[in-house]
């Protein structure tokens, strides 16, 4: 079987495409019976299944189309006063904001503590908040899961956000008050794993509501 070129809505390497076949008893291959898995691929996904005789001649073939996704996973909506600003979207990566019930639960949890304790309620001689009470969240996990490939190298260095368990948070919108609160209070507010990204990555707190991959 081949699949298609989408991991969640984006384009793969024709080189990263697996194959794998069954043949029954009498030489015919029984796609009924194929156990197909795609553990980093989702979205919509062609298969085309092969039939060949004994001989190992092709005498036909089949194409469908599946879609690949991992169940649970909504978008994290945001109204007034959540305290949250969306970030991070791009052109080929749109809809970057998905996630389980239990992270959108403690993005939303973190975001009310962090805007309550950080009201704008100061500014400076330009009338400029010195602080800023929203939480901006970066990635989360594609519409369908799967494979984050950012630009189409397939590098697992989004690999932790496959399942919608895990999100980006900027930090360069925190001051040191700030990123102090957040180092104190992420693992109160629902998260059980809150580390920061080493500074030009680009700098964020890459967070997640469980402690395994």
């Amino acid at each position: 079987m081949a699949t298609g070129q989408f991991s969640g809505f984006t384009q793969r390497n024709d080189h990263w495409i697996p194959g794998s076949s069954l043949t029954n008893e009498d030489g015919i291959v029984n796609y009924r019976n194929i156990d197909y898995s795609t553990p980093g691929m989702c979205g919509k996904t062609k298969v085309v299944v092969f039939f060949k005789n004994t001989d190992g001649n092709e005498i036909g073939k089949k194409i469908f189309y599946l879609r690949v996704m991992y169940h649970g996973l909504i978008k994290l909506e945001v109204g007034d006063g959540d305290n949250i600003v969306l970030d991070g979207e791009t052109t080929i990566l749109p809809d970057n904001h998905y996630g389980t019930q239990e992270l959108i639960s403690a993005i939303k949890k973190i975001a009310k503590a962090y805007g309550e304790d950080f009201d704008r309620g100061e500014f400076d001689i330009n009338g400029k908040s010195p602080e800023h009470k929203e939480l901006y969240i970066n990635d989360m996990s594609l519409p369908y899961g799967g494979r984050f490939d950012i630009d189409g190298t397939l590098k697992p260095s989004h690999y932790e956000h496959m399942f919608g368990e895990e999100v980006d948070m900027q930090m360069n919108e925190m001051n040191v008050k700030q990123k102090k609160w957040f180092n104190q209070n992420a693992k109160l507010n629902g998260f059980i794993r809150c580390y920061a990204e080493p500074e030009g990555t680009p700098n964020h707190y890459h967070c997640s509501v469980v402690d395994f991959y």
